[in-house]
């Protein structure tokens, strides 16, 4: 990668010098892409930036809060001054809806699971965007059933993926599932 921009959302931070962090985003052109930015990206929010590097750590420059957020949630933003490396966490609150409570936990197992999973620098634009839709989702209010719904149906997209997905159709002997009889799902059959 030669500066290339990239769109994506922040998975996993962790520091790596006194203003600098090690990023883990999850980029809608590339997949995983890990890389080493300017301390402060918020997560939750679209993130666009600037990718520099051969190796598997790349260099991130020019990190702002996309645009493509302030698109899907209609609100009218202030310009932002693209010299700056990074919106502030304060300034990303006071704009956009915060994921908060049980729906932040969620959000953050949806982070984890992508981060650990992941293969990097492949390209997933379907999961990419069924995460996109999951994050809008839980920046709404959810019962406790909408937002088990929200997880599972994620963590089906991600399954079918990574080609580990349950049919729920067909048992192992390929014959239809009725739904009077009870079925056991064995690790090395199905």
């Amino acid at each position: 990668m030669r500066n290339e921009a990239l769109v994506g959302y922040l998975l996993h931070q962790r520091s790596y010098q006194e203003k600098r962090a090690i990023y883990y985003l999850f980029s809608q052109q590339h997949g995983v892409v890990h890389g080493i930015g300017k301390k402060g990206a918020p997560l939750f929010a679209p993130l666009q930036l600037f990718a520099t590097g051969k190796r598997d750590l790349k260099t991130f420059t020019q990190i702002t809060i996309s645009q493509l957020d302030r698109l899907l949630n209609d609100k009218p933003t202030p310009a932002t001054n693209q010299s700056s490396a990074v919106t502030s966490p304060a300034a990303y609150n006071q704009r956009y809806g915060q994921i908060r409570g049980q729906q932040q936990y969620a959000a953050l197992y949806l982070n984890e699971i992508l981060w650990k999973l992941l293969p990097s620098e492949d390209p997933m634009p379907v999961l990419w965007q069924h995460y996109q839709d999951s994050l809008n989702l839980l920046k709404q209010p959810l019962t406790a059933d909408e937002l088990r719904l929200c997880l599972r149906q994620f963590e089906q997209h991600l399954f079918k993926e990574l080609g580990f997905a349950l049919s729920l159709t067909q048992d192992s002997n390929l014959e239809a599932i009725e739904a009077e009889t009870t079925y056991r799902f064995l690790a090395d059959t199905g």
